[in-house]
């Protein structure tokens, strides 16, 4: 459809549109189909520490490697602690 609402030809085949999306989806790393049970609970962890931006980016990036579980998180965010520990305690070295 034209910005002027008027249908325009198209020689795009199915063919053509399976081609394009499987490039797209290999671009953007998408893998195979798989079926997996919905786990309420993870979802609701990750969506709450999604909300920050630094731990988006983060998690972002563990995802890329693994699949995001409860344990994996439970590692995150002990290692999030330790790191944030470790720079409150320089923190309070130079400031004094």
């Amino acid at each position: 459809m034209l910005a002027s609402g008027k249908e325009a030809d198209c020689s795009l085949t199915p063919d053509d549109a399976l081609e394009f999306a499987s490039q797209t989806a290999a671009n953007f790393g998408v893998g195979p189909s798989r079926t997996v049970a919905f786990d309420s609970r993870l979802a609701n962890r990750i969506r709450k520490l999604w909300t920050v931006e630094k731990t988006r980016e983060r998690l972002k990036e563990l995802a890329k490697t693994r699949p995001l579980t409860m344990t994996e998180l439970d590692a995150f965010e002990k290692a999030s602690k330790e790191v944030e520990s470790k720079r409150s305690s320089k923190t309070n070295q130079s400031g004094e």
